[in-house]
């Protein structure tokens, strides 16, 4: 299903259009909200000795799970859900970012976050650019289709768009578990 998924992402325009959005509303976000604390002060979170790793994992899955759901919303939108949770949660990201790299310098942030952020951070593009897929589809074939009308544009394009959220979700849990390894050793 992942392959079938990524062919979809690398054959299509509207797969294509939807991934580039949702990635530059992504790091636009993530760059404000940065940019807005990026001189504060904050206790780093940690972990304290009593959690497991699958209580860290259960924890960070009931953080992230709901966020790529939220991202993926739009796929029953018009992608307008998708639009503002991107924004919101790319700006969330960027705060956050500011925060570690004061307390703790770029190098701190590479050291604590570098085996998954980057996996977490491909799997939230991901949920978002499967919710802004079946807009983007409807809006680039139904130029050329007038005759199957949008609405049915749209809805043929939820498969793939489901598809597509999958594989954003298989990341986004994948994540969770290196987080969950890398907060359980500490």
């Amino acid at each position: 299903m992942a392959d079938n998924a990524m062919a979809v992402l690398a054959r299509s325009r509207s797969a294509l259009l939807s991934l580039l959005a949702s990635a530059a509303i992504f790091g636009l976000g993530a760059a404000l909200g940065y940019s807005a604390l990026s001189s504060a002060k904050f206790e780093p979170r940690t972990v304290s000795p009593e959690n497991s790793f699958g209580q860290a994992f259960l924890e960070i899955l009931g953080r992230n799970l709901p966020s790529g759901m939220l991202l993926y919303a739009g796929s029953v939108s018009f992608g307008v859900v998708s639009l503002i949770g991107i924004t919101m949660l790319s700006a969330y990201v960027g705060a956050t970012l500011a925060v570690v790299v004061s307390n703790s310098e770029w190098s701190g942030f590479v050291t604590e976050t570098g085996l998954y952020v980057g996996f977490e951070f491909l799997g939230f593009i991901l949920a978002g650019a499967a919710g802004l897929y079946p807009a983007a589809s409807a809006a680039l074939r139904g130029r050329r289709w007038k005759e199957a009308g949008i609405l049915r544009l749209y809805v043929n394009s939820m498969a793939d768009s489901l598809r597509i959220f999958l594989v954003a979700v298989s990341i986004i849990v994948g994540a969770a578990f290196i987080e969950a390894t890398v907060m359980a050793a500490r």
